[in-house]
């Protein structure tokens, strides 16, 4: 019930992050009378979108983090506080291991990094109005929140430099990590969420100006440390693809989809070429009843004349 239902993964364009696009799947069936079970086996999911600090555990005078690519693998400890999280480690909820394969198809772990939010989830639901807990009770009524649906991370890409003296994000960005034509990546990615309780309070833990009555100390303890890697549940060998790139910088002048009202009279003028065929995809069934609940909704029909209308009319979409 930890791992993340994730709907997208990409990289930055410059190469120095890797984006996923993550749903709350205790969102999917939300009717506390029929799905009772499955609500309350993943309620981590909402846990998932509430950040917590992370400190690397120390060896020696260095972080174990600075010996990963001898072979040793970090270990993390969760901070009691904002302030005594590393750097890269206050807001955080996931572990992304970086790896390749050597010659014989075995694993060579490149780095780890620790993941990070766009934007508090937490801070988001707490700042709106009339919001709730991200996790209430079944008994009091379960939660209808809507933007606590979709949500966002980035895992930071590991600062290290090859043989070649280009950086891992380079290689990344510039699609060398790809190989071509047949497109099959040679870097991958782990995404290990770091399990801890849900937090059950709407101020949640370490929204700034926001007293809160989350313990850490009372739920993690002084000293609670997070599982090796490899004893953690995750999603493993997430494969990097190219990220996704505009061909060529064009002025919006240029760019035409229809010819404009004072074209459209002029013969001489005659047609506009257009540089690209734009596709939209949609979606949808005559009836269909809404999650959680028993209305039957059949405005389909209508509704999709009016997307085709808007798409292929005024926004200038081809097909």
């Amino acid at each position: 019930p930890y791992l993340p239902w994730i709907h997208d993964v990409f990289p930055s364009n410059n190469g120095s992050n890797i984006e996923f696009v993550i749903s709350n799947k205790r969102r999917c069936n939300t009717d506390p009378n029929v799905f009772k079970l499955d609500l309350e086996n993943l309620e981590p999911q909402v846990g998932n979108m509430q950040p917590i600090p992370v400190k690397r555990l120390k060896s020696g005078n260095h972080t174990q983090q600075s010996n990963i690519l001898a072979g040793n693998t970090p270990r993390y400890s969760l901070a009691t506080s904002i302030d005594e999280a590393d750097e890269d480690g206050k807001a955080t909820k996931f572990i992304c291991r970086f790896q390749t394969v050597d010659t014989d198809l075995n694993p060579v772990v490149l780095g780890e990094t620790l993941s990070k939010y766009p934007y508090n989830p937490e801070h988001l639901n707490y700042r709106k109005k009339g919001s709730r807990p991200m996790l209430t009770p079944l008994d009091k009524g379960h939660d209808e929140q809507i933007w606590n649906s979709v949500y966002q991370i980035s895992c930071p890409v590991p600062k290290m430099i090859d043989a070649n003296g280009l950086s891992l994000a380079y290689v990344i960005a510039s699609g060398q990590s790809v190989s071509m034509p047949q497109g099959i990546p040679s870097i991958y990615v782990d995404l290990i969420p770091i399990r801890t309780p849900v937090r059950k309070s709407r101020e949640g833990f370490g929204i700034p100006g926001v007293s809160s009555s989350f313990d850490p100390k009372v739920v993690w303890g002084d000293a609670s440390m997070i599982p090796l890697v490899e004893n953690s549940g995750r999603w493993s060998n997430i494969p990097i693809c190219n990220s996704p790139k505009v061909d060529e910088q064009l002025e919006v002048g240029t760019i035409s989809t229809r010819d404009a009202p004072s074209e459209l009279n002029d013969e001489s003028s005659g047609p506009t070429e257009k540089k690209h065929f734009l596709v939209a995809c949609v979606w949808a069934s005559q009836s269909f009843s809404t999650r959680g609940q028993t209305a039957m909704t059949d405005s389909s029909e209508d509704r999709l004349l009016e997307f085709l209308a808007y798409h292929t009319q005024i926004a200038g979409f081809d097909h």
